[in-house]
């Protein structure tokens, strides 16, 4: 905990430090908003971000271009008030990430025009966002899920990384530069937001500069190609398997689909090439930064619950088709979650005209024209907490960044537009990884604990590790052992080739009766100068190998005696050094990508089912 009259006896820099850490723990922080819930107060302290210059030179008695004082504002009416009136606040504090141009950044008409703007274009029927997501999902799951233990964190990207390409039209090539211009994107957002406060890191605006130049450049090219009548055949794949599926599930909202970027260039605008880049880029970054951390955030949440909260939590996902009550339930889960830690935990804003601030009718402070705040956005979810059955099924709406209007059917200025977008892609992720058999937390390396959701300044969520029952879900493996053929080379590599000629019947009679070996076979390499052994086995990796040096132990010693680097000899009276060997020279698949057309079926399945179709 903090103590709010610290200032009076630490330095700037020390009360800044410590209330750094309290905000980037989220026990500590949820305590410190408990506690300006008792005692309401302006709570503020000194930036390290730099002011903006105008110029003119440094004046005796003017203040240091590092000694901006930033005050949070914790109280609900106070976030509602800064989201809404633009008459004392601005968004100027987003000038600075990219171009300028995207309206993040802008206030009055110009906001508002280009917000009504991206409005028109991103309306789309749930059934299109449904298919896009499940298309989204099985693209970003394919790696990660490959290995027992998977980043969700760095799942839950990937899925928001797929979704956004297919919605608004790159074709796959292009996915290097999105992803790279999404993630340092998001990643100086962060730090203008609250990051530049706390640290100093001038690097993240030149890196988030370089990928997005390049974004820039390539979206500018392909709306032009767009806009010429040319679609990629990327997108043509994608609307052809839409239909499709429209088709047989008799939808035909799925008939027609368009990206956003052909919309874009048809719908009537003032916006040049470079705008409405920037304009993509600013809506996709939100996108993937606001569902990868809502999927963090929630899944932290459910995983960290007692087990038989998690157990109902997992059986919902289940069942949690569309319209169902177990769907309606596991939705209201994760937006509970996000209640007690929005995915955007803090949002600036900066005065421009002196406003006076009470609370409950009291006086608590005034806020001077030209100074910062930063929005408590958790403070202001968390105090309406009692009230969360007054907003429905999509919960707070300040939790994607819209404002609790004062009045009925008021236009939210400051909204997150791509809320709507984000909502059901975070449900449906979230789902999918309750799904996974076995699904649990992974243990800290260090601690052997359960490892918890790693993230910067409070905020940008960065790493979960999760675990789940692989097996149940991929049963093979490969294996793939290459190693030296000793000197001389030429004689060696023929001797070997003699000794399995000579053993390969009782190699297959031995994979027969193992029957947990779909495929082997061995290679020479590198013009016979290495000897590789390739697999695809049922099972784990130890006691795999551990069977074979039992039941051929003298086929691997002859083998092995030509190789360099060997294990200890004979193999069947030191399997654990057999294995610690095959495990130091298999060679993993590129990128762990490994492609079975029956993940879930062992040897002995698929034999029964060939031997009934058979009879």
């Amino acid at each position: 905990m903090i103590d709010l009259d610290a200032p009076a006896s630490l330095t700037p820099f020390q009360f800044s430090q410590r209330l750094l850490r309290v905000l980037s723990d989220d026990a500590q922080r949820a305590a410190l908003y408990a506690q300006l819930q008792r005692e309401p107060r302006l709570l503020q302290f000194q930036s390290m971000a730099q002011a903006p210059s105008d110029g003119a030179a440094a004046t005796p008695g003017s203040v240091p271009p590092f000694h901006q004082t930033v005050t949070l504002l914790a109280a609900r009416e106070h976030i509602d008030l800064a989201m809404r009136d633009d008459r004392h606040f601005s968004n100027a504090s987003y000038a600075a990430l990219g171009s300028g141009t995207f309206m993040l950044g802008l206030d009055g008409m110009a906001h508002a025009m280009q917000r009504g703007f991206a409005q028109r274009v991103l309306k789309y029927h749930p059934a299109e966002l449904a298919a896009l997501i499940d298309i989204a999902w099985r693209a970003a799951a394919v790696l990660p899920l490959k290995q027992r233990r998977f980043d969700a964190a760095a799942l839950a990207e990937q899925v928001g990384l797929r979704f956004a390409a297919l919605l608004f039209g790159f074709p796959l090539h292009e996915h290097p530069y999105l992803e790279a211009a999404m993630r340092y994107g998001y990643q100086h957002l962060v730090y203008q937001i609250i990051g530049r406060h706390f640290s100093y890191d001038p690097a993240a605006a030149v890196a988030a500069q370089k990928a997005g130049a390049l974004f820039l450049q390539r979206t500018v090219a392909l709306l032009g190609e767009y806009a010429a009548g040319q679609v990629p055949d990327d997108v043509r794949e994608l609307q052809a398997r839409l239909a499709a599926i429209g088709e047989a599930r008799k939808l035909d909202a799925l008939q027609h689909f368009q990206p956003v970027c052909a919309r874009l260039v048809a719908e009537p605008s003032d916006l040049s090439g470079a705008e409405l880049a920037s304009l993509l880029g600013g809506l996709i970054a939100g996108t993937i930064g606001n569902v990868q951390a809502s999927v963090s955030i929630a899944l932290q949440a459910l995983m960290a619950a007692p087990q038989g909260t998690l157990t109902q939590a997992i059986a919902e996902a289940h069942a949690a088709e569309p319209g169902t009550a177990e769907r309606a339930r596991l939705q209201r889960r994760v937006m509970d979650a996000l209640a007690d830690n929005p995915p955007a935990a803090f949002l600036p804003r900066q005065v421009i005209a002196d406003l006076p601030l009470t609370v409950g009718g009291q006086p608590v402070g005034t806020l001077k024209a030209g100074s910062l705040v930063l929005l408590a956005i958790g403070a202001g979810t968390r105090e309406m907490r009692p009230h969360a059955d007054d907003f429905g099924p999509r919960g707070d709406p300040l939790i994607f960044g819209a404002a609790a209007s004062a009045e009925p059917g008021a236009q939210h200025v400051h909204d997150c537009l791509g809320a709507y977008l984000a909502q059901p892609l975070v449900l449906e992720t979230v789902r999918r990884v309750l799904m996974l058999p076995g699904i649990t937390r992974a243990l800290d390396v260090d601690t052997g604990e359960p490892a918890a959701l790693v993230k910067t300044w409070g905020f940008r969520c960065d790493k979960l590790m999760l675990e789940y029952s692989r097996d149940r879900a991929i049963t093979q493996q490969p294996l793939a052992v290459i190693m030296k053929i000793k000197a001389p080379v030429a004689e060696n590599a023929e001797k070997l080739r003699q000794t399995i000629a000579v053993a390969a019947p009782r190699i297959e009679m031995k994979l027969d009766e193992a029957r947990h070996v779909h495929f082997a076979w061995f290679m020479l390499l590198d013009n016979d100068t290495r000897l590789g052994l390739f697999t695809a086995f049922d099972g784990a990796f130890d006691e795999y190998l551990k069977h074979f040096s039992r039941t051929v132990g003298p086929l691997f010693d002859s083998i092995y005696q030509y190789l360099e680097d060997a294990p200890p000899l004979p193999v069947a009276d030191h399997p654990e050094a057999f294995v610690a060997k095959a495990r130091q020279y298999n060679t993993a698949p590129v990128g762990g990508y490994f492609y079975s057309a029956y993940p879930a079926a062992p040897v002995v399945d698929i034999q029964h089912a060939l031997k009934e179709r058979a009879q």
